[in-house]
């Protein structure tokens, strides 16, 4: 998923519960899109679809005059300092002002949230753990299927994608430093132990939706959720979550540092085309 789209997916009321993704839904649809995405999980009910109409074109709104404006200032802070090579202080300063634009929106929109969880009847709760549970089966039939050197190569393999898409083309060199720097998150025992604890953490998360709901502890869960998960699976140390970030930012530098110009160019050239689609989308009529 591109910077793009990860910044827009976190600017729907569904975003916090699926997922969900906008980029290429135009604004007069937006509203649309959201109530859909919640409706297929969730079905819902009449009282809850008249109480968050509203409140989405409301957030909506907001994230159109607000979220998206701060989000590309902070793209074109970026495009300096990719402009001027990146360091390791650049890469934390990503990674925060990613996590500052989720903690704004989650702030926003965690009463709604709250309040539609605390509200589900028992057919909508067996409803989403239909639908959860069909999305971990075939993640997990297809880790299942494939033999640990198989799902090493898929893995780098999109790494590699995602590199070329970024910045345009991808050398030889650069392929064998991406497998050197990313080897040690291609590896299917860690996706099984990934897929173990997101069911662990739904089944925690759907008897929280039981009757009589502890909205203070439901809030509290989807926070940890969303900002800690690691926190929420027990299958996955803490350790292991920042030996990954660490990597992460490790390899990101390193790679960085194995740009040409002209990839350095197609890097912010991408950029600023996340630029224009958000504000494409912000200026979007409904």
């Amino acid at each position: 998923m591109s910077f793009c789209q990860k910044i827009i997916a976190m600017v729907c009321l569904s975003a916090a519960l699926f997922g969900c993704s906008l980029a290429a839904i135009g604004g007069r649809y937006a509203d649309w899109y959201v109530m859909r995405r919640i409706d297929t999980f969730v079905g819902l009910s009449k009282e809850q679809r008249a109480y968050l109409d509203p409140k989405v074109d409301i957030h909506l709104v907001w994230i159109k005059t607000d979220l998206l404006p701060d989000t590309n200032k902070s793209i074109g802070e970026l495009i300096t300092r990719v402009e001027r090579g990146l360091n390791m202080d650049d890469i934390v300063w990503v990674e925060g002002r990613i996590d500052f634009l989720r903690t704004r929106l989650h702030e926003r929109i965690m009463p709604d949230v709250v309040w539609l969880l605390s509200r589900l009847s028992t057919e909508q709760i067996k409803h989403l753990e239909k639908e959860w549970n069909a999305n971990v089966e075939r993640s997990s039939k297809k880790v299942s299927s494939q033999t640990p050197e198989e799902f090493r190569q898929e893995k780098l393999e999109q790494y590699e994608d995602t590199f070329e898409d970024w910045v345009g083309s991808i050398t030889d060199a650069q392929k064998k430093t991406v497998e050197e720097i990313y080897g040690d998150l291609a590896t299917l025992e860690q996706r099984r132990i990934y897929l173990v604890g997101r069911a662990e953490v739904q089944e925690t998360f759907l008897k929280l939706t039981l009757s009589p709901v502890n909205e203070t502890a439901l809030r509290q869960f989807i926070t940890t959720w969303i900002e800690n998960p690691a926190d929420l699976r027990t299958g996955i140390s803490k350790e292991a979550y920042t030996k990954r970030t660490l990597l992460v930012r490790d390899s990101l530098l390193k790679l960085q540092e194995t740009l040409s110009e002209e990839q350095r160019q197609g890097l912010v050239k991408t950029l600023k085309d996340h630029q224009k689609d958000i504000q494409v989308f912000a200026e979007s009529k409904p």
